[in-house]
């Protein structure tokens, strides 16, 4: 799957195929005739994917987000949310390192949600005074 998202990206680098059309380019196109999972919709592979859908300039911007949500956190390692943060900022970055789980799964919504939380625990952590 990797190789065959490798041959798209090889083709198309800095546009990708769209948003949303890894599954179709890589069963018309790029599937490997050694493929073993021939039904596969990603890559495997968040980066490559990100890569092989939306061009360069779309993993650039996929990979500013985490980023800076990681150097953001880090800043403010002292605060037990931000930890929280960094922490599964990074995990879910290496996760994706091996699937795709950005588009809708269920890992990314306990993400986000996780995120919100922190924010808000970071925001009344730091705040001195609260007032109603």
């Amino acid at each position: 799957m990797w190789k065959s998202a490798i041959h798209e990206i090889e083709e198309y680098p800095l546009t990708g195929v769209d948003f949303g059309n890894y599954e179709a380019a890589y069963r018309e196109k790029y599937m490997l005739d050694e493929a073993k999972e021939r039904l596969q919709g990603h890559a495997h592979n968040v980066y490559l994917q990100f890569w092989a859908e939306t061009g360069l300039p779309g993993l650039i911007l996929f990979c500013g987000l985490f980023g800076y949500i990681l150097h953001w956190s880090w800043r403010r390692a002292k605060n037990f949310y931000a930890l929280i943060i960094f922490s599964s900022t990074f995990g879910l970055m290496l996760y994706e390192l091996t699937d795709y789980t950005f588009a809708g799964f269920s890992a990314m919504r306990v993400y986000w949600l996780l995120l919100g939380i922190c924010l808000v625990g970071i925001k009344l952590t730091e705040r001195k005074k609260f007032s109603v």
